[in-house]
This record gives C-alpha cells, sequence and structure tokens, in this order.
C-alpha cells in the first residue's frame, strides 16, 4: 500500500480520517467487561481423523462484527482451499455466532471474548475452529486497552493433536492504527514472547491492524527475529476498500506467522462478500528436517 510519504495532501487524508475513526470511537461508551480464562466457549463438531498429515492449511476469517455468518459460511465453503482448511482463526467473533460456524462446518472450536463491543453491546473476541482434537486453550490478555472505547485485546491459543504431531494454534487481533505506536509493538511482543516458549511447532494468524508499509515491515522483522516465517500473501489488499478510504494502495492487515513449516502456497479469497476483510490462507508443509523448535527464516 502507499506509504505517508504522499507529501501534504495525503499526510492531510490520513489525519483527517483519524479525527473521523477517533470521534467515532470517542463517541462510544467505555466497555467494562474484562476477559478470564472462565469465559472460555468450546465445542466438538469435527470427525475423528487419524490419518497422518503431510502438511496443513490454515485461514484467518475478520467477519465485521461477527454479522452475516450465513455469507460467511458460503464463502469458506465456496473457495477450493478455505473449505478444506484444518485450521480456521477468527476475529470480532461472539460466542454463539462460533458455534453455529463449527457446527455448520464441522469443526471442533475453542474461544475466549476480549470485550463488550460498544458497536453493538455482544461478546467480541477470538476463536480456533480445527478439525484436528483441541487441547490446552489459553487466553493471552494483551497491553493497554483501546484509547477511546477502553476494549481489551487478547490472543486465543489451543494445542491441536494432528495425528502424531503437535502444534500449538493462536488467533490474534490486535489494536487499530489510533492506539499508540509503541503500545501495539507491545502487543506484538506479548504474542511472539508468549509463542516463543513454546516446544511445538506454531502457528499463529489473524488481523495486526497494520494499516501502513512501516507497520507491515516491523511486525514481519519482529517475527522473523523470533523464529517465524511470515505466510507471504498475493500483492493484494486483505480489505475491502470502501469509497473515500483515506489510504490509497495495497492495505495488509491480516497475516499468518508459522514455526516448524515450510510454505508452500498462499492466497487471499477476494471474492468473499461476508466483512470488510477477506479470508487469507496458506498451506505450510510439516518439515521433516527439522525439530520442533527450529523453523527460523522465510520461505
Amino acid at each position: 500500500m502507499a506509504s505517508m510519504r504522499g507529501g501534504p495532501t495525503r499526510i492531510a487524508a490520513v489525519l483527517a480520517g483519524l479525527v473521523f475513526v477517533s470521534a467515532y470511537l470517542g463517541a462510544c461508551t467505555p466497555a467494562s467487561f474484562r476477559p478470564s480464562g472462565d469465559d472460555l466457549a468450546q465445542g466438538r463438531f469435527a470427525p475423528a481423523r487419524a490419518s497422518a498429515a503431510d502438511s496443513l492449511i490454515v485461514v484467518s476469517y475478520n467477519i465485521q462484527y461477527g454479522e452475516h455468518l450465513e455469507q460467511a459460511e458460503q464463502d469458506l465453503r465456496g473457495d477450493s482451499t478455505t473449505r478444506r482448511a484444518d485450521f480456521l482463526l477468527l476475529q470480532e467473533m461472539d460466542p454463539e455466532g462460533v458455534r453455529r460456524l463449527a457446527e455448520g462446518l464441522h469443526y471442533d472450536f475453542v474461544y475466549f471474548p476480549a470485550s463488550i463491543h460498544p458497536k453493538h453491546h455482544r461478546l467480541f473476541g477470538n476463536a480456533i475452529l480445527s478439525r484436528w482434537p483441541l487441547v490446552e486453550p489459553e487466553l493471552v490478555l494483551l497491553p493497554h486497552h483501546g484509547p477511546f472505547a477502553g476494549t481489551q485485546r487478547v490472543l486465543t491459543a489451543a494445542v491441536a493433536l494432528v495425528a502424531s504431531d503437535t502444534v500449538l494454534v493462536a488467533s490474534v487481533h490486535t489494536s487499530t492504527v489510533v492506539t499508540p505506536h509503541d503500545q501495539r509493538i507491545s502487543q506484538i511482543e506479548t504474542i511472539i514472547e508468549h509463542l516463543r516458549r513454546s516446544r511445538w511447532r506454531v502457528i499463529v494468524g489473524g488481523d495486526f491492524n497494520t494499516a501502513l508499509d512501516n507497520d507491515v515491515a516491523t511486525l514481519r522483522d519482529r517475527f522473523r527475529r523470533a523464529g517465524f516465517r511470515p505466510a507471504r500473501l498475493p500483492p493484494e489488499s486483505t480489505v475491502r476498500k470502501k469509497p473515500g478510504f483515506f489510504f490509497a494502495g495495497r492495505i495488509v492487515l491480516d497475516h499468518i506467522f508459522c514455526r516448524g513449516f515450510q510454505v508452500a502456497g498462499t492466497g487471499i479469497v477476494t471474492n468473499a462478500r461476508a466483512s470488510d476483510h477477506f479470508p487469507i490462507w496458506a498451506v505450510l508443509r510439516m518439515r521433516p528436517d527439522e525439530g520442533q523448535r527450529s523453523g527460523q527464516g522465510e520461505e
């Protein structure tokens, strides 16, 4: 996407957009909900699987406000790759919506809410849907509340038992661009520090709200230095740009990273209709020549 180097006109447009966003968020009632591990929702709808897996398909999809779930299910069923996904990492969901999608698509799931969203006053959080059994669900609170609505952001994690292997899977939604830069970096570092301690292979994906080129570069660099591979997506936006949107060019808010895998393919489902985000996917090949703690470098 275009960066801030477009001169005074571009900078003025960006600042005007941020003022609009800030005004909207400032009008919202701060959320009083504080998440905990007791808020876990989970269910089992996946058929039994016993065969070994040479590769895994992971999809991340921010379904705006957890709405239009029938269309979201059609989006995921309608693409030849996403319909075969081993893992769906969902953001902006409430527990009822997660259960509905998991049952309709035949997945096990774990879900933790992060906050009560000021738009619709429903729970708002991250889910993992899995074709493989999920154990050890975990909620990680990210530092710093939203600067206007006071909302919390979280990481939802669980261990997936993939045949004879084990994978730590995480779904993430970090704060928006109106959050101070140092606070957003602190959230990224909290995520990385938690995941890097795992002894298993790792998959993490979600909406990182990287609205600027520098945000994307910083995010990839931080994960790469910690031993994770970025699943590089095709050169398209991961969000649907609306008329008058104050950023020009490519906008990449959504990402997938891994450790202990080779990235064999990636994609963006740009014909999806349920959300302002598009589903993104990656095919991750197990690496028989490396231990579970390795996986440094980029594909």
